[in-house]
Parts: structure tokens; sequence; C-alpha cells
């Protein structure tokens, strides 16, 4: 009995991969595997704010107030997304009314994305296979360079407040912030007001996604 188990123990990987699986992980690896790529969070939320390194990031780049990561997308990831940090879900980080959100950026190109633009930060729940869930908010900077700031339904948005000014320019950093109140949505770039949304009351937060 004990060869016969051997026998059937030794030939599972080849049955298995005779089935041509789109993935096979064996997890019998000799060597230990590399430890997280962490980008640790400073703020009060302490170490379950930390930012995990999903894609190519690069992680000590000189910011505007210290260092920062530099995000590297290319043509053929629009609608994708090639770099990211991903922030496990944490309710402190999906508060309801009234909240902030502020970060700085400085894009390297401005367009050559899709009809939307790119997003530099979001905290979404998408349901990209159909639905149209968009609980939570996401930035988006457009083609033209127009900073947009969305607030999100289980279906489609509460609110969608495109910036009257203070365009992104490559090679410049800017200073961005939205504030929603419950009922008032704004948006500011460098410390200037450059647009409000009216919330008809029904947006909802993320509930599971990550930051």
């Amino acid at each position: 009995v004990g060869f016969g188990l051997a026998a059937q123990a030794a030939d599972y990987a080849s049955t298995v991969l005779s089935h041509n699986p789109v993935a096979y992980w064996r997890f019998n690896e000799t060597v230990a595997s590399p430890p997280p790529n962490i980008v640790a969070n400073s703020g009060s939320l302490g170490s379950a704010g930390d930012g995990y390194v999903v894609m190519n990031v690069g992680k000590g780049e000189a910011g505007k107030v210290g260092n920062s990561i530099r995000l590297v997308n290319s043509a053929q990831d629009t609608g994708l997304c090639g770099s990211k940090v991903d922030v496990p879900f944490h309710p402190v980080l999906n508060p309801p009314a009234p909240f902030t959100i502020e970060f700085w950026a400085k894009p390297t190109v401005v367009g050559g994305y899709d009809a939307t633009g790119c997003c530099p930060i979001s905290c979404l729940n998408p349901n990209w296979y159909g639905g149209g869930n968009r609980t939570g908010w996401i930035f988006y900077m457009s083609p033209a360079g127009r900073w947009t700031f969305r607030l999100g339904l289980t279906s489609g948005y509460d609110v969608t407040l495109n910036a009257s000014g203070g365009n992104a320019q490559a090679g410049v950093w800017q200073h961005i912030v939205a504030t929603f109140d419950g009922t008032t949505a704004r948006v500011y770039v460098d410390g200037v007001p450059v647009g409000t949304g009216t919330s008809g009351g029904r947006w909802k937060p993320n509930t599971q996604m990550a930051l």
C-alpha cells in the first residue's frame, strides 16, 4: 500500500499538468520567499496603514516633501494598472463624511492615456465585470491635465467634480486636496479652489478594497 501511494503521489504533478491548467503552484520551494516590499506608513494608523508594492514602483525618489514613489505606466497599460502600491482595507481609511484627501503629484508626461486619463490615487470598490459598483472615491488626471474627483455609488457616481483650473503640467509638483462634508465636494490645487460638486446624499464609502 505504501508503494502504491508513493507512485500515485509522484504522478500527481504530471497528471495535473496534462490538463493544461492556467496556473499551478507546488509551494515546494527550498528557499524562503523574500519579505514583502513595504512602503511604511508615517501616519497615526501605524503599520496597519503600510503600503505593499504590487508592481513596478520606484521607492525613495526625491519628493516635494521628503521622499516620494514613482509609478511607472506605459502606453500598453492603458485601461490597466502597470504600477501600484496597495494599502490593505481599513475602516479608518474609509470614513463617512466629513473627510479630506491630500497628495502631491508630479506627472512625467501629461496625455497619452485614454479619454478618462490616469488615476494616481483611489480608494474605490470597482466591479470591472459588470454591475457598475463604484463605492468609495477616485482621482483622475485627464489627457489635458485636468483633475477630476469622483465619489461613487453602488452603481455609477454621486459626484463627478471636474476642476476648472490648476491643470497638471509635466515635471511640475502640485498639492492636490479634496474635501467632502457630506453635501459638497471641493477640490483645491496648490491652495486655490478649483471646483465644487454637490452630492445627492447617496454616496457610499468603500467597504472592502485596498487604497
